[in-house]
């Protein structure tokens, strides 16, 4: 698994924490146990058995979060 160093590491928070503020970011999950934050026209596209693109990005942090 890749790992920041604490320093890149704390510029990282900063870059979510402003992500999120400013709703550029959905708060984080997890793909395996959650599902992935889609828009109201997308989950009405699952519903309607279309396949919509929903871009994702794997975000690396400490192991042990």
């Amino acid at each position: 698994m890749t790992t920041l160093p604490d320093n890149d590491y704390e510029e990282f928070e900063a870059w979510v924490e402003q992500g999120l503020n400013r709703k550029w970011i959905s708060d984080l999950v997890c793909q395996t146990h959650e599902s992935i934050p889609c828009t109201p026209e997308e989950d009405a596209q699952w519903d309607e058995g279309h396949d919509p693109c929903v871009p994702v990005v794997r975000v690396w942090g400490p192991r042990e979060q």
